[in-house]
């Protein structure tokens, strides 16, 4: 609502033709002086903007060169531990692959149905020894990505006799993240590349048997270099 100058209320003497003509001007005044507000803030807007530009630019070229976890999956991903159910995912864009992480949503394996379940591994502490993970990154011809196949281990007495688990410091059977070492050598994948996500045991079709029917599900994120 707008507030009248004194000039401008009715008077008895006053006409009121005039006075609608002073409404009418003190109106476009207050139209001009809104919109010069308006242009003053939108002036200042920029300027503003303007000047943090360069800091938002630095800003994400070093996220660019430092990298940060990228997720790769739209929906969970999914593996058990028998008759070759591993989870499937494809690559969103093209790089120089660094590492990646898994984070569990939910479920869980066991290696033989009389022990503990674990999200990535196998909690049989004689063969095993504590914390061994079982849960390898493939492509889509099963060779191992993550962890690279010379960070796997082999069994010493079992029939197990191929490298198919490895230990990393500070994760354990029930950490709600696994986060593979850095790779060596950066793995190049393209867009929408199939990867895998395979069980020690199931990947190398040994010792399975035991097993049991559940399922691990996770979030997939990638690391470029």
């Amino acid at each position: 609502m707008f507030s009248l100058a004194p000039e401008l209320q009715l008077s008895e003497s006053g006409s009121k033709y005039r006075t609608r003509n002073k409404i009418i001007q003190a109106l476009n005044l207050s139209v001009d002086t809104t919109q010069q507000i308006s242009n003053q803030v939108v002036l200042i807007c920029f300027k503003v903007t303007s000047a943090f530009l360069p800091l938002m630019m630095l800003f994400l070229d070093l996220n660019f060169i430092l990298g940060s976890w990228q997720k790769v999956n739209t929906g969970p991903v999914c593996f058990g531990a028998k008759d070759n159910n591993y989870g499937a995912f494809n690559v969103k864009k093209s790089g120089l692959l660094k590492t990646m992480k898994l984070v569990h949503k939910s479920g869980s394996i066991k290696c033989n149905t009389n022990r503990p379940a674990s999200y990535w591994g196998c909690t049989f502490e004689p063969l095993y020894g504590n914390n061994s993970l079982m849960t390898i990154i493939t492509n889509a011809k099963k060779q191992a990505i993550l962890p690279p196949a010379g960070e796997l281990l082999e069994m010493a007495h079992n029939d197990c006799d191929k490298k198919h688990f490895y230990t990393i410091n500070g994760t354990t059977h029930e950490s709600p993240e696994l986060i593979y070492r850095d790779l060596p050598n950066k793995a190049s994948v393209s867009r929408n590349q199939e990867l895998q996500i395979w069980y020690g045991q199931d990947w190398i079709d040994c010792s399975e048997g035991n097993n049991n029917d559940d399922q691990t599900c996770v979030d997939v994120y990638a690391w470029y270099g």
